[in-house]
Parts: structure tokens; C-alpha cells; sequence
């Protein structure tokens, strides 16, 4: 009896449809590229106006900053690639924005340094100080 019911017990496992974990979803529409595009440059947008103003701030508290001996070299410059964002907008970044995984700048700040330097947005960073860049976070890991 016990080899029977084991037997049956056999044939009804063989026969049940096999499991698995459901495959993401890798494809994304194009609709779906654009907005989130748009975000991306919405998201740089907002970065570049806060930079302006936070550059005007600080250059404008420059005798307080010294008084204080809190100065530091500020260039006038923000720096970003497709590696500060979510994995899946990655390839979007880089298709419709031509946004790498290498350093670039992203906004200049009129009349700071680096605009005087001649930098302008989209500049792709290659060295810094004889040293190759390979991410954003690694030129500001080196800088510190």
C-alpha cells in the first residue's frame, strides 16, 4: 500500500507544472524613457539654479568665511554622471542625454573660476592633476 500511494504520489508531482521566480521585467517603453528623461533634466535643472545661488552666497560671505578661517577652494562647477542614478536610468541617461558613466560637468557657474578656466557644461573630465577620472565619486575621494 505505502508503495503505491508512494508511486502515485510520483506521478502527480511529475505531472504539476514546473515553478519559478517570475523574470523581471526588462524591457521599458519609450514613453517611459522620455519622462524619465525629462526628470533627469528636470533633477539637473534644479541642481544648476541651487548652485548658482549657493555660489553667490558664498562668495558674498567670503569676509565672514576668512574671519572665521573656514574658506576652502571653490571652483564654481558641478560634475555628475549616469552613475549617480538609479541603475535603469542608466542606459536612459546615456541614449537620450549622452550621459556616461565618466565625470562631466554639468553646470558652470557664470563668473567663478571655472568659467573664467573656459569650462562649460558637457566638458567630459579626463584627468585630474595627471591622475585619469573614473567616476565623480572617486575625483571627490581623491580631492578630500
Amino acid at each position: 500500500m505505502k508503495i503505491l500511494l508512494l508511486a502515485v504520489l510520483l506521478l502527480l508531482t511529475a505531472c504539476a507544472t514546473q515553478t519559478h521566480n517570475p523574470k523581471e521585467r526588462t524591457e521599458i517603453s519609450e514613453a517611459q524613457k522620455e519622462a524619465w528623461a525629462e526628470e533627469i533634466k528636470k533633477w539637473r535643472r534644479d541642481s544648476d539654479r541651487l548652485e548658482s545661488v549657493s555660489f553667490r552666497v558664498l562668495t558674498k560671505g567670503i569676509y565672514y568665511c576668512k574671519k572665521l578661517d573656514h574658506t576652502a577652494t571653490y571652483l564654481g562647477v558641478q560634475f555628475w554622471s549616469n552613475q549617480q542614478l538609479q541603475p535603469e536610468w542608466r542606459e536612459v541617461a546615456q541614449s537620450k542625454l549622452n550621459l556616461g558613466s565618466e565625470p562631466q560637468i554639468s553646470f558652470v557657474v557664470p563668473s567663478s573660476p571655472a568659467d573664467s578656466a573656459g569650462l562649460k557644461a558637457d566638458d567630459k573630465i579626463m584627468e585630474v592633476n595627471g591622475v585619469i577620472a573614473q567616476t565623480v565619486s572617486r575625483y571627490f575621494e581623491n580631492d578630500q
